[in-house]
């Protein structure tokens, strides 16, 4: 940390120096100073996308954060504030795999824990199954265009392919699931 300091002390524009601040304090836990460090970073570089990206990953861990640190209604706060930096980050540059494919796992995530909690309903209660099920489809439908651009930019993904597959599973999309599923046969297997 000192050693950061000193250095960000003589080139405070550094933006590795600010990327390895932020990695160190979200290490740490102390994800407050690292929100801070990038807040910092964005003000004085409002253009750069990875600042955006590292936003919106920095509050999606907020967001998923389990020891009890936040309460429900931060982490909805967190959750929405991550989508806001995301999708900053993909507006500075259309093709940013990570923020796109990250974009897509919180709709997909969002859709997920609903499913969960709807899994739950007593089966006399078919209406309100239902439209539970109905707010896990509209949140597939929100991931389904960023998982489909992740696609588009790395078509190798396997991830994104897997996701993307569940995606037009859920939503009966039965042509387009077995066409991603194909791909991902065909994919070299990994090493």
């Amino acid at each position: 940390l000192e050693i950061l300091k000193t250095g960000f002390e003589k080139y405070p524009n550094s933006n590795e120096l600010l990327v390895d601040f932020i990695n160190y304090y979200l290490v740490k836990g102390e994800s407050e100073k690292a929100l801070g460090k990038l807040e910092k970073g964005i003000k004085e570089n409002p253009e750069n996308q990875t600042y955006h990206y590292a936003m919106g990953t920095l509050y999606d861990t907020m967001n998923k954060d389990t020891t009890g640190k936040y309460t429900a209604k931060e982490k909805i706060e967190y959750e929405g504030l991550a989508i806001s930096a995301y999708k900053k980050a993909v507006e500075l540059k259309g093709e940013y795999f990570d923020a796109l494919f990250n974009l897509g796992v919180v709709y997909y995530n969002r859709a997920a824990n609903i499913i969960k909690k709807a899994q739950n309903i007593p089966p006399k209660e078919q209406k309100r199954y239902n439209a539970e099920i109905e707010k896990a489809n509209k949140n597939f439908k929100l991931a389904l265009p960023y998982m489909k651009k992740a696609h588009e930019v790395n078509i190798r993904d396997r991830s994104a392919l897997t996701t993307l597959s569940t995606i037009y599973l859920k939503l009966q999309m039965y042509d387009e699931q077995k066409e991603v599923k194909e791909m991902l046969d065909n994919l070299p297997a990994e090493q």
